[in-house]
């Protein structure tokens, strides 16, 4: 189980780089990856007093790296959006959503 906690993928490997950029400075090429393309999209905090409340444990980059295949090396081409639904009925009126995606480099065997 601690290895395995380990081998997560964390935020500091969403990268906004392209994979040619990851691969130059990390000395490899891209050929030596499998390429996926990865995606999350889910709720963000609200608004209150007119200011953006954002939640990293729950933020874009968070959700993406819940969907990074196993064996991820890193996520590049990292984007996300940000999208208010505003509903004239309920309490809240605002619901915030982002959508996220990248690719994710997974080393291939040799």
């Amino acid at each position: 189980m601690e290895n395995e906690e380990k081998k997560k993928l964390t935020i500091d490997k969403i990268l906004t780089i392209s994979g040619d950029e990851w691969c130059k400075s990390n000395g490899t090429r891209l050929e030596d990856y499998n390429c996926v393309g990865v995606r999350a999209y889910g709720d963000i905090a609200g608004i209150w007093s007119g200011n953006f409340h954002f939640e990293i444990e729950n933020g874009p980059a968070v959700g993406l790296s819940k969907m990074a295949p196993k064996g991820t090396e890193v996520i590049v081409g990292f984007f996300t959006t940000i999208s208010s639904i505003f509903h004239e009925i309920y309490f809240n009126p605002r619901q915030d959503r982002y959508y996220s995606a990248g690719t994710a480099l997974i080393p291939k065997q040799k």
